[in-house]
């Protein structure tokens, strides 16, 4: 086996171990945040290797939510056209899927930068023939604004029926900062 490969398999042991310990803490409420002792103690490896691959327990965590938001994305039977087709895939998976739910409201400040980036190159892709050049900005900007009203949302325990509202809150959001003239801000 190839270095290569054989790092690539370490570091799919390490988020192998990292979704599987956020699974069990959406079990059992009021869990403390993973750490590193018990992701290596999960993916059977020492703590120096997970070094290697995570400077923190939160950058492991991170690393395993933006994968899955990419899988996920990438799964999807198309890409997304608009903004509301967008949040309505990360809707439907955030309404199936406990282990996101709580990395996304419990994670630390890499989970959530994982998150909105991933969001963002959606919107990126969406907006690339507009060639205007604050886009990856103003992609930035409506995916940091997408997820505070979505994880507001979650941390609210609000019914599932007012998702379309968050849905319809979050590409309306989208919508203007794309459209938002930047007159003679400099950014």
């Amino acid at each position: 086996m190839k270095q290569s490969e054989r790092r690539e398999n370490t570091r799919t042991a390490l988020l192998n171990a990292v979704l599987t310990l956020q699974q069990q803490r959406t079990e059992v409420p009021d869990q403390p945040p993973i750490t590193i002792s018990e992701i290596c103690r999960e993916a059977n490896l020492a703590r120096p290797t997970f070094y290697q691959y995570f400077d923190s327990a939160d950058a492991a965590v991170a690393a395993a939510c933006s994968q899955q938001l990419v899988n996920y994305f990438e799964a999807s039977d198309t890409t997304p056209r608009s903004e509301s087709e967008t949040m309505t895939l990360w809707m439907n998976l955030l309404r199936h899927d406990a282990l996101l739910q709580s990395a996304l409201t419990e994670g630390g400040t890499a989970t959530r930068r994982a998150a909105i980036s991933a969001i963002a190159d959606r919107l990126f892709e969406r907006w690339s023939s507009l060639g205007d050049p604050q886009l990856k900005w103003r992609a930035q900007f409506a995916a940091a604004g997408m997820f505070n009203i979505v994880t507001t949302w979650l941390h609210e325990d609000q019914p599932a029926e007012s998702g379309e509202y968050v849905i319809e809150l979050a590409t309306n959001l989208a919508r203007a900062v794309r459209n938002a003239p930047l007159g003679n801000a400099t950014m």
